[in-house]
């Protein structure tokens, strides 16, 4: 799935109030030239690093100066100042976005703090690990850190810190779409920057606040959130700080649909951008530019932006960093108990709501599908009756029946955002499958694939599922087994895969009418439905004519269904049968229709073939879910070339 939501803004959103005052580089300089000792060569070297840090945003030589002054001092003896500046340099690596370097002195810094037992040391470490589980996405272990955060600063009686803490808590409600929560802590932390007069902390506060009205489609109160970060940044002379608030001005702006604005707003953050030196703020500039050219259907532009955002991207997030970070976590082993049952029970509510609300959502889409596709007929209709008319109305006739077919087409367009809908969103997609990808590409307007998740208690269940036909037919159909599922799993309770597919292969009979053995109705759907329970690496499956495939060590292992659809048979019809597959830690999980490999193309335009699509999976399953989705994209559209995509296309991949 490649609809984005919030969680692919820019990450340095999470951005942290600095604890050190603004000074000028040139008297740092002096005071660093006369130091003789290595602790005071360090503590000089790291506030002339810090000084390039805030003052002008230049993270190069920041960087420099920091990575200096950690050599002249000794690690084997931690001390404050190692664990400070430890902590410093993490913000700075992570402002540059290289994520695993700075996730490495955050570590380093807590530990020496656990040593000498400062309190200050460990909430600034504690907020550092944080904002790195952050990024991961994964925000209820880095609210763990922030509220680790809270409890000391309230100890220390430190505003200043308590003010940065709950900004970040703000964050991860954020990035969780849990709007309200975030607005009473960003809310929260502006009051308490105000009364510090903290203006560094204003200006974050304000921009996270500006955010979260974008989100709300208030685009004149986010712009003026910005426009007052903006004025403190310029004031304080940090052109990072400029180019990142100046790109959620753009961002805004595409939203609002005024393109030629945001290209504008795009080009002056980008020369700040690269006088910081930061490449993440320049991958996301270029995303932001792509977009707005392509508002402004100038294709070529917004090709070149597009392919400069990928090249950026991956350069920041290849397989090697995300090994990098992997190792650091598992070489420092701090895992004490990661949240209070009071807050686990507070996750657990807010799941259940969530999915209240999904579930209501899918009804009534589907009402409102089946309201469209009535009123599909009626306009199709009408345009009937109107050619039916001679003579000196043909010219006229003619005109209306150009208006009712773009009412038509609005309105399917308007049935593709509804079905959009109903699809799990992208945090929910993220708590239940943790690390996982979607690819899907449908055919028309409107798809017959569909997936769908859902959780209860350690159960994840989940489908990946084929209709019958594709467009509007196809996306009915989707409506149908998206809704009779929630209603199976989340009101009957029904946990075992291959009762599920019995009792939703009924309903469907039922409600298509359909006879078995007549050779009538063929409508009906080919479907993946499984149940995962990753705390004891455990996968049940049962399938309708679809298999799932499982990559572990380079080896794939096929698991086959039932060859039989969710509808009806010419001969009555088997029970659903179900396989219990042991999981171990790495594997990956495939599930599919069947349009990509039927796909035709390449140079004899021929199918591409589950064959090929299983070399594929098999010599990439070490990347990152991300990257694995994008090879199997470009795989795709290198493979069909100009022909016609005949089918709609799904795969889906989870990492256990």
């Amino acid at each position: 799935m490649s609809r984005p939501r919030i969680l692919l803004l820019p990450l340095l959103l999470f951005s942290v109030a600095a604890f050190a005052q603004r000074s000028v580089t040139d008297s740092l300089r002096g005071e660093l030239s006369k130091a003789k000792q290595d602790t005071a060569i360090a503590r000089a070297a790291g506030r002339l690093g810090f000084a390039f840090f805030r003052n002008t945003g230049e993270l190069d030589s920041a960087i420099k100066y920091m990575e200096f002054a950690l050599s002249k001092l000794d690690h084997q003896t931690p001390t404050a100042l190692l664990s400070e500046t430890f902590c410093n340099t993490g913000l700075m690596y992570r402002e540059k976005g290289i994520y695993d370097k700075a996730l490495e002195c955050y570590m380093k810094a807590l530990k020496a703090a656990e040593k000498i037992n400062d309190d200050k040391k460990m909430a600034q470490a504690y907020n550092g690990i944080g904002i790195s589980y952050a990024i991961q996405r994964r925000f209820e272990k880095a609210r763990d850190y922030y509220f680790k955060c809270v409890a000391i600063y309230k100890k220390l009686d430190n505003k200043k810190g308590l003010a940065g803490a709950y900004n970040n808590i703000g964050l991860s409600y954020f990035n969780a779409n849990e709007l309200s929560e975030a607005l009473g802590n960003f809310t929260l932390s502006l009051m308490m920057h105000e009364r510090n007069k903290d203006n560094v902390g204003i200006a974050t506060a304000s921009e996270n606040i500006g955010l979260l009205y974008m989100e709300r489609k208030e685009y004149q109160k986010a712009l003026d959130c910005y426009a007052r970060s903006l004025k403190i940044w310029r004031a304080l002379e940090d052109v990072n700080s400029q180019a990142i608030t100046l790109g959620y001005a753009a961002q805004t702006l595409n939203a609002w649909d005024k393109p030629q604005q945001a290209i504008d707003t795009c080009l002056k953050a980008m020369e700040l951008s690269k006088k910081a030196g930061s490449i993440s703020n320049e991958r996301d500039l270029h995303g932001f530019l792509s977009t707005a050219y392509e508002k402004l259907k100038q294709h070529e532009k917004a090709l070149f932006h597009h392919k400069e955002y990928r090249r950026l991207a991956d350069s920041l997030n290849n397989e090697e960093s995300h090994k990098e970070m992997a190792d650091i976590r598992a070489s420092y082993k701090y895992d004490k108990q990661l949240m209070r049952d009071s807050l686990r029970m507070s996750v657990e509510v807010e799941k259940k709501e969530m999915a209240l609300q999904q579930e209501k959502n899918y009804k009534y889409g589907l009402l409102i599908i089946l309201g469209l596709l009535f009123a599909f007929a009626v306009v199709v209709y009408r345009g009937y009756r109107h050619k039916k008319r001679a003579g000196d109305i043909i010219a006229l006739q003619k005109k209306m029946v150009e208006a009712k077919n773009k009412e038509v087409f609005d309105s399917i367009n308007y049935a593709k955002k509804l079905q959009d809908a109903i699809f799990p969103p992208e945090n929910v997609l993220h708590m239940t499958l943790k690390d996982h990808f979607i690819l899907y590409e449908p055919k028309d307007i409107v798809s017959g694939d569909f997936y769908w998740v859902a959780q209860k208690g350690n159960y994840v269940f989940y489908a990946t599922a084929d209709c019958t036909g594709h467009g509007v037919p196809g996306g009915f159909m989707s409506m149908l087994g998206t809704t009779m599922l929630n209603e199976i799993v989340n009101e009957k309770n029904i946990t075992e895969p291959a009762e599920i597919l019995n009792l939703l292969r009924e309903k469907i009979v039922q409600v298509l009418n359909q006879e078995y053995g007549s050779g009538e109705h063929k409508d009906g759907m080919d479907m993946v439905l499984c149940r995962l329970n990753k705390e004891r690496n455990e996968l049940v499956y049962a399938g309708a004519n679809n298999p799932v495939w499982i990559i572990r060590n380079g080896e794939n292992h096929k698991y086959l269904p039932d060859k039989q659809p969710i509808g009806v048979t010419v001969q009555p019809p088997s029970p659903f049968k179900q396989q219990t597959i042991p999981l171990q830690k790495g594997d990956i999980i495939y599930s599919f229709s069947d349009g990509y490999a039927d796909q035709f193309g390449g140079p004899k335009g021929k199918k591409f073939k589950y064959k090929q699509l299983e070399a594929v999976l098999v010599a990439n399953y070490k990347k990152v879910m991300a990257d694995q989705r994008r090879v199997l994209g470009d795989t795709l559209n290198a493979w069909k070339g100009g022909l016609e995509q005949v089918d709609d296309i799904l795969v889906m991949g989870i990492r256990v």
